[in-house]
């Protein structure tokens, strides 16, 4: 059962079964009929974002998701600290429809698989053009959220 009460212990979607439909429809995209199917296709893209590095801080400690945040300024304006902006339940609602596709959470060994190596004089490795271990390439997501998230580059550093 998904709640996205965000006042609720049971808080637990940040978009409902008719959001992730509208979604889809507004764009012509296909999803299930079965609202058991979308439920897990909304849990499976909640699980990709609970994993992002956002900005701000949550609005109570207690929350059990990360949203909704307060101390955070998109596009020179202050988001709301008391509900959950629009940009985050479309990326749910995005990555719940494509993640029949895309494995958002792949389980990988490390690094790209190694064709080839050698050493003489220079060392010399060739890596396989498109691997399994490859990650998945989101950028719509990274459009969607930019503002709302640090990169995976960037790290938060405070001084004494």
């Amino acid at each position: 059962m998904l709640n996205t009460d965000i006042n609720s212990d049971g808080f637990n979607s940040y978009a409902s079964v008719d959001d992730c439909r509208q979604f889809a429809i507004n764009r012509g995209l296909s999803i299930p009929n079965d609202d058991a199917q979308i439920i897990i296709l909304l849990n499976n893209a909640m699980d990709y974002l609970e994993t992002l590095n956002w900005k701000g801080n949550p609005t109570d400690k207690a929350q059990p998701l990360s949203w909704p945040r307060k101390d955070i300024i998109k596009d020179s304006r202050e988001i709301s600290s008391n509900s959950i902006p629009r940009q985050i339940i479309d990326a749910q609602c995005y990555l719940a429809i494509h993640s029949n596709d895309i494995d958002f959470l792949p389980v990988i060994p490390g690094g790209k698989e190694v064709l080839s190596e050698s050493i003489a004089g220079a060392v010399s490795i060739t890596y396989a053009p498109k691997s399994k271990n490859d990650l998945p390439k989101l950028p719509f997501i990274n459009r969607l959220l930019n503002g709302f998230c640090y990169s995976s580059n960037t790290a938060k550093i405070c001084r004494g």
